[in-house]
């Protein structure tokens, strides 16, 4: 007569084993049902289904424009009362500082060299330059000196002459340069899930869809870089403008009398005199057979 453990111990290994056939069994199904829906019943690549799943998905990459800014995020978690990470709370702001400066200098092109040597004394370097000669001699230079050392090179700036008009800008590039990132980051996140589609391709039909989206979205990638690249070093770098003219002349003080030309009058004078002595030497030409038979 058998046991009643070993009853017990029978039926609990038949639960097991029964258990573990029901969980293969569904997973082998679900496994052929996703297969036919992504890839076929050949195992190869379903276009149709691949570019209808990738529409979606490459939209929502060429949508996004914006992601949420250190600003929006510090006013979220203010007014729900929560924390946010250091590092995304105390993010330094990138401005790009511009400024332009219109001075007169009695050597302009001295002034010119000597800016020059300001930039180049603050690791900077020069953008443009130029120098004209008309009724006065006037120049012209662009600069481009660390965002650092952009006041302190403002100040050696203006002892150079007399600055007549100055305007200083900044312009709040943190939150494009923000968007930009995340933008990046869709599109790499896009990029690889592209390479895993390549190798699930298995014709040269297959495959040239997946590159075609792949070089575009590349494209993509490295025109965002490059933007952000370029905002780098229009932050990393301030730009200050500097027009320099010589000073103009001195006016005359008007006279408070009235001012008289007499050079007219003394010409019609002189003509008047001229035809006067042309006349009498005429009479007299004329008259002198008169007078010699009178």
């Amino acid at each position: 007569m058998p046991r009643p453990w070993s009853i017990e111990m029978k039926w609990s290994k038949k639960y097991v084993i029964m258990l573990v056939l029901i969980l293969l069994a569904t997973s082998f199904i679900i496994g052929v049902i996703t297969s036919t829906h992504f890839f076929g019943t050949t195992g190869s690549l379903n276009l149709q289904r691949f570019e209808g799943l990738m529409a979606p998905k490459l939209e929502a990459a060429k949508t996004i424009t914006t992601a949420p800014t250190v600003v929006n995020l510090a006013d979220r978690a203010e007014a729900e009362g929560s924390q946010l990470p250091q590092q995304i709370k105390y993010v330094n702001r990138m401005i790009i500082r511009t400024a332009n400066i219109n001075m007169e200098a009695e050597d302009p092109e001295k002034v010119v060299n000597e800016i020059m040597l300001i930039a180049d004394s603050f690791g900077g370097y020069v953008e443009s330059m130029g120098v004209h000669e008309n009724e006065r001699i006037s120049a012209n230079i662009v600069v481009r000196v660390p965002e650092k050392s952009f006041f302190e090179a403002l100040t050696r700036i203006r002892g150079l002459g007399k600055v007549l008009r100055e305007e200083i800008s900044g312009k709040d590039v943190t939150e494009q340069y923000i968007d930009l990132e995340a933008r990046l980051r869709n599109l790499k996140a896009e990029e690889e899930w592209l390479l895993k589609a390549m190798d699930k391709a298995k014709n040269v039909q297959e495959l040239m869809v997946v590159e075609r989206e792949l070089w575009r979205i590349r494209g993509e990638i490295e025109r965002i870089e490059g933007q952000l690249k370029y905002l780098e070093r229009r932050v990393e770098y301030s730009t200050i403008m500097v027009y320099i003219t010589q000073p103009g002349k001195p006016r005359p003080t008007p006279s408070p009398y009235p001012s008289f030309d007499i050079t007219p009058a003394l010409a019609a004078a002189i003509t008047a005199i001229y035809y006067i002595i042309y006349g009498l030497t005429f009479l007299v030409i004329a008259g002198a057979p008169v007078a010699v038979l009178v």
